[in-house]
């Protein structure tokens, strides 16, 4: 086994005709298909685990209170599926 450092020194290191895959997260991943990858490299099968994302801000801040709400407004108008799909591309 070959170890390489950063997703896209992985993916270039080797001729494509025998490279056959990858593991990282599945955000990096992704990006790396929809950009620098496109047309060459897809994520396949299922995401091993799935993990999500939290914003922690200290007791009585005022920002807690805006980031709820405006992050549930970009997930029902759409915002929030237009952005992920620009980076990480359409969800297979």
């Amino acid at each position: 086994m070959v170890r390489q450092s950063g997703l896209a020194t992985s993916v270039t290191a080797w001729p494509i005709t025998i490279f056959t895959g990858a593991m990282s997260g599945a955000p990096a991943l992704r990006y790396y298909a929809a950009h620098e990858g496109n047309g060459r490299v897809r994520p396949v099968g299922p995401e091993f685990s799935q993990q999500g994302i939290g914003f922690v801000f200290p007791f009585g801040d005022p920002l807690r209170r805006n980031v709820s709400p405006i992050l549930l407004a970009i997930r029902e108008d759409g915002t929030y599926q237009r952005l992920y799909d620009k980076w990480f591309g359409a969800e297979p």
